[in-house]
């Protein structure tokens, strides 16, 4: 049985302008305000939990009713999930947590500042983001089948040694915390598949950082770093890496000896220029290297014939070189805001579904590209076309048979 009590509170918050000087007291009133509103309805759910049969109930969700204390779960033995986000619960006990059905605890948008788990074989994924938690809770080494850690935007320093024992854990989330990456940091999460650290203003890595020799998922977005340490080139199971506004002037050669990567995220970097090692990535098949200083693709980027996405808009590039058509997998491309002049022919690359080529100087406008029947997206407005009158009004019907479609198609 799912048990969702009420929908979610039915008042939409307000739009309120934030300053310096009253945004605490602001807040401070905008909670009070919907505490009060919605009183009637935290009772509602008491009053449900209260009366209706605890072991039929599986499933509970009871966000947005700004609950202060969690209602008391302790009976409620059959649970397979809790969500409770968007409360304003601050402390929850070991004993809401007592079924051993429980595989999913999520209890995001709250103040929690502690939490409290007994022992669980059965807990998978934890979801805690969006708190006041200064520590990863100890507790959380009992749940011994513990896969998925979410901790983000909190206020966590450190990663406790504990995390070693959770061993089958594959993927912990501390991205908008303060953690101070070191060593002790890199060993305790060196098992990990999947790590995901962004917007901790990290301005390096630890030289140990090749003993996370399972990594295979690294975000690092929104960071300090400009380079890599020379033990970096050594994560061979490393699929995914994200360093999406970072500091970067080039891409660090370390990468290209990563040749089982999957996809790179270079967005809003300060990169000038593409090296050769590019063509070493042969599995690769999503490239973003959007918002750099780019201004020539690398010839060695035709050997990438595994590649579907190439996001490269907001740059400085000139010319789409005659080769693109060999990228036979290619379907996304996305050249927007450079300065083009002319592309070639498209209409060659049979997967090609979402194409950008907006804000450049293209004035040649290319009539084979849009005979696609698979076309999804296709935008080339902001472009000195030169089209004939006749030509407008043809692109005007055309436009509405693709938005018939559902396909997004300007010029």
């Amino acid at each position: 049985m799912l048990l969702i009590i009420g929908l979610y509170a039915q008042d939409q918050p307000k739009k309120i302008i934030f300053t310096e000087t009253n945004y605490d007291s602001i807040r401070e009133a905008y909670i009070n305000e919907k505490f009060e509103k919605n009183k009637d309805l935290r009772d509602s759910v008491r009053l449900q939990l209260k009366t209706i049969k605890a072991d039929s109930v599986f499933n509970l969700k009871i966000s947005n009713y700004y609950f202060k204390e969690m209602p008391n779960l302790s009976g409620f033995n059959a649970l397979k999930s809790i969500s409770a986000d968007n409360n304003l619960i601050e402390f929850v006990k070991k004993s809401q947590f007592r079924s051993d059905s429980l595989v999913l605890v999520k209890i995001t948008g709250n103040q929690i500042n502690k939490i409290s788990f007994s022992k669980n074989k059965s807990i998978k994924i934890i979801n805690l983001s969006s708190n006041k938690l200064k520590r990863i809770p100890y507790s959380i080494h009992k749940l011994k089948n513990l896969e998925t850690l979410t901790l983000s935007n909190n206020n966590i320093k450190r990663v406790p040694r504990f995390i070693r024992r959770l061993k089958n854990l594959k993927e912990i989330d501390l991205s908008g915390n303060k953690i101070e990456l070191n060593k002790s940091s890199i060993r305790r999460i060196k098992n990990i598949e999947n790590v995901l650290l962004a917007n901790n203003n990290i301005d390096q890595l630890p030289e140990n950082v090749a003993q996370m020799v399972n990594v295979k998922r690294l975000n690092l977005a929104g960071n300090e770093l400009s380079e890599l340490p020379s033990g970096f080139d050594e994560l061979k199971n490393l699929k995914q890496i994200i360093f999406y506004k970072n500091k970067f002037t080039h891409i660090p050669p370390q990468i290209f000896e990563l040749n089982g990567l999957t996809e790179i995220d270079f967005y809003y970097n300060e990169i000038s220029n593409i090296p050769d090692g590019v063509g070493n990535l042969i599995k690769l098949e999503q490239l973003f290297l959007s918002h750099n200083n780019i201004s020539r693709l690398n010839d060695t980027i035709k050997y990438l014939k595994q590649l579907r996405y190439l996001f490269i808009h907001h740059n400085n590039l000139v010319v789409i070189p005659a080769w693109i058509v060999d990228l036979k997998e290619l379907e996304r491309l996305d050249v927007g805001y450079n300065h083009l002049f002319e592309i070639p022919d498209l209409s060659l690359l049979g997967k090609l579904t979402d194409i950008d080529l907006q804000s450049n100087n293209i004035e040649n406008f290319p009539w084979s590209i849009i005979d696609n029947e698979e076309l999804n997206l296709f935008l080339i407005d902001d472009n000195p076309l030169i089209l004939t009158k006749d030509e407008r009004e043809e692109l005007k019907v055309i436009t509405q048979k693709y938005e018939k479609k559902g396909v997004r198609f300007s010029f």
